[in-house]
């Protein structure tokens, strides 16, 4: 079986940015963790496929969805932000956590 690691052509780079996902009116703080010139994988507080608010769950991200991404690189004075597809939620082996891998849309 191939796994995601041997189908990326690009080499991660680990990187610790602020970011923001948005879907409609829902958005996510978080961190980007790792990035190539294909795609991201971005970590919220919460679990990826739930927001928690005061109503209770909310569906939140499901693969295929197309978000705005909004990333805070260190070497850069403002954030820049781009269409990104879902291409899987959940653990990360690599990080330890829970998050969303993310294709970005040629623009």
């Amino acid at each position: 079986m191939i796994d995601n690691a041997e189908r990326r052509r690009d080499t991660r780079v680990p990187v610790a940015w602020g970011a923001e996902c948005r879907l409609g009116g829902l958005n996510a703080q978080g961190v980007l963790r790792d990035i190539t010139d294909e795609g991201a994988f971005f970590t919220t507080t919460f679990t990826p496929q739930t927001a928690v608010e005061s109503s209770g769950e909310l569906a939140f991200l499901e693969e295929g969805d197309t978000i705005v991404l909004l990333y805070q690189p260190d070497w850069s004075g403002r954030a820049l932000s781009g269409l990104a597809v879902v291409r899987w939620l959940g653990f990360s082996h690599e990080h330890g956590v829970d998050g969303v891998g993310v294709k970005f849309e040629a623009s």
